[in-house]
């Protein structure tokens, strides 16, 4: 048990880092298309905003929702990507709760959620086979081969 606990807090401090490049980047690239003047801001200062705000929220998630959650599926011999996948909708529905154009944001949220989960799961999955497969056997060359 102590080997899981380290592996999921340490998925907990990496996996949150791929939501700029997932969810992060689509609502900039999105709010650009439908709201490109609400923020004033030139298109670089305004990707580095949402990228921050972006990771800031998703090790949130991750640390208080995502963490206890996997977890207790850990406890109960009940963790499957499926549920983590389900689960990882939780933040882009409690959207419209906390959120300014949350409709705008429902499916980078969503994407990052599910890539987060997704990212947690390989680096905490028991057993994962981390090792590479058994070579193939080498090819005789042409003066080995037999005449």
């Amino acid at each position: 048990m102590k080997r899981a606990l380290l592996l999921c807090f340490l998925a907990a401090a990496i996996a949150p880092l791929i939501v700029p490049i997932t969810g992060g980047l689509l609502f900039f690239v999105l709010h650009q298309w439908f709201y490109a003047s609400e923020w004033g801001l030139p298109p670089l200062q305004s990707l580095m905003g949402v990228s921050i705000n972006s990771t800031m929220v998703g090790y949130f998630f991750t640390w208080f929702y995502g963490l206890p959650l996997a977890l207790l599926l850990t406890w109960l011999n009940r963790y499957r990507l499926g549920y983590l996948l389900a689960a990882s909708l939780a933040p882009a529905l409690s959207l419209p709760l906390w959120q300014a154009h949350w409709t705008l944001a429902f499916l980078p949220v969503a994407l990052a959620g599910s890539a987060t989960a997704s990212v947690f799961w390989i680096l905490t999955r028991p057993k994962a086979g981390r090792t590479l497969p058994p070579a193939a056997p080498p090819r005789p060359s042409a003066a080995e081969a037999p005449r």
